[in-house]
């Protein structure tokens, strides 16, 4: 399979701006940094920075920790969406400030000379709305939902997260499992230069990577989809929306990139209350995927007329759909409101799991509406007591908890 085309202006954004500097620390684990590692080579580059995965070895590379990247790197480079780059930078601006090192975007430029914002209030996000959304699906002949982030939300900021959680019950359980949220990743990342990976097929890969018996693949792989269960919940404003196509009468199917087949997705889905789909595309089902536009062509050969696709990533479920001849009406994560929001910054402070878990909740549950700050441009406004006491008082009386 070959590269994206973000991965591929990342590499060409990596030459142009820091091939041939020394002592280079990319900020990112991803398949963006595995992207230039892979393609480019560079010796210079000494390691790389995530604060989950400190002390590993990811791609060849070590996982450099503030103080080490403190003594070693010359500059950084953070490889991220644009939309998350501020909030690495927060957590990260000592190094600038303090051991005068420079951090820079792909793109190049140096970020203590660019002015943060915490949120943008002049976003064209927030001129989207409820009632603009149905008179596009009052148009349609079929009306196509991604699932996660769109119609299901997790419990933690990201899916990722979910990894570090399941490394716990496998420690409890006995199961080698030494740095397994950076090989779960991993492994996936592996599958899908050859194919397009379902669950067991990535835990197989793991199996050889651990040494894991039979038994032990299959009990970790039954931990996770227990683990995601657990996580995923209705995303309730759009539940509103999906059932109005239907109360339209419209065909009403889901698309999505992911790895769990579709009876474990048609479980996740009745568990939140979403019934009566037409058709159910999973693009490990069809060796297909959203985000290099096949499995819009799938679809698109099974539908005719006006078809309207909803979801929450911007490059795929908006341009490459519109590519692919389907008209779109993109919406923001719960996660994208946050870092778009007056409290993104947020984000820069919940560095461990379990703070990340509480802010994930929280996430999910003050912006189930995608629209929700629309009417304030980006400013969070809690005017429900439950709401606020839900958000801003539980992860205070939970962190206590849990530090007693």
């Amino acid at each position: 399979m070959g590269l994206s085309q973000d991965a591929f202006y990342v590499i060409e954004s990596y030459k142009k701006h820091f091939f041939g500097k020394k002592n280079i620390v990319l900020y990112g684990i991803g398949i963006n940094t595995k992207a230039i590692l892979t393609e480019i080579q560079d010796s210079n580059i000494i390691g790389l920075m995530d604060p989950l995965s400190e002390g590993s070895v990811v791609l060849g590379k070590p996982v450099l920790s503030v103080e080490e990247a403190s003594r070693q790197a010359a500059l950084i480079v953070i490889v991220a969406r644009p939309t998350v780059v501020p909030i690495i930078f927060e957590r990260i601006r000592d190094l600038e400030s303090t051991h005068h090192i420079p951090i820079y975007n792909i793109e190049g430029e140096r970020l203590i000379e660019e002015e943060q914002r915490p949120f943008s209030s002049d976003l064209p996000y927030w001129n989207c709305n409820s009632e603009a959304l149905k008179q596009k699906i009052v148009l349609a002949d079929v009306v196509s939902f991604d699932i996660f982030d769109t119609l299901l939300a997790r419990d933690v900021l990201r899916p990722v997260d979910l990894f570090f959680f399941l490394e716990r019950k496998l420690q409890k359980e006995g199961i080698p499992c030494k740095a397994f949220a950076v090989q779960r990743q991993a492994a996936e990342a592996q599958l899908n230069q050859v194919c397009v990976p379902d669950l067991n097929q990535i835990y197989a890969q793991l199996g050889v990577h651990y040494a894991w018996t039979k038994e032990t693949v299959g009990r970790a792989c039954a931990l996770e989809f227990a683990l995601e269960q657990k996580a995923c919940h209705a995303r309730k404003h759009m539940q509103d929306i999906y059932n109005y196509a239907f109360e339209l009468k419209k065909t009403v199917i889901l698309v999505s990139d992911m790895y769990l087949n579709a009876d474990k997705m048609r479980i996740l889905l009745e568990k939140a209350g979403y019934m009566g789909y037409h058709r159910l595309y999973i693009s490990c089902e069809h060796q297909a995927t959203k985000e290099s536009g096949a499995l819009f062509d799938v679809v698109r050969k099974d539908y005719s007329g006006t078809i309207l696709h909803i979801g929450d990533n911007a490059a795929v479920d908006d341009v490459m759909a519109r590519m692919h001849g389907f008209d779109t009406y993109p919406i923001f994560s719960a996660y994208d409101m946050l870092l778009h929001s007056s409290i993104g910054k947020l984000v820069a402070k919940a560095k461990a799991p379990d703070s990340m878990l509480t802010l994930g909740i929280a996430t999910r549950k003050l912006f189930d509406d995608p629209f929700v700050l629309g009417s304030t441009k980006g400013v969070v406004c809690a005017d429900d007591l439950f709401l606020l006491g839900f958000v801003f008082i539980g992860p205070v009386i939970s962190c206590f908890v849990r530090w007693m």
